[in-house]
């Protein structure tokens, strides 16, 4: 059940980030993107950035940020900190 749940949120999030708007950008990023980068980071293993496109285009943006790739580094993550995490 919870699976499904989790499921259709990421959904809902990915049609609001269809349409682009300033705070789920992928040209500027906001906090909430990284929120939503880091818990997707969390739970990439049963649900795949790539199954949300409109979110994955935004992480993936997020994961070239010279403040991401320094943590990254830090942190032994490597290069898809977001996008496809090890």
């Amino acid at each position: 059940h919870a699976r499904a749940r989790m499921a259709n949120f990421l959904a809902i999030l990915d049609g609001v980030a269809q349409s682009r708007p300033s705070y789920l950008s992928d040209q500027q990023p906001s906090i909430l993107g990284y929120y939503l980068a880091v818990l997707m980071r969390w739970i990439a293993d049963d649900f795949p950035s790539t199954d949300t496109p409109a979110l994955h285009r935004v992480l993936a943006s997020l994961e070239t940020r010279p403040a991401a790739l320094r943590c990254a580094q830090a942190e032994g993550l490597g290069p898809t900190i977001f996008t496809h995490p090890a």
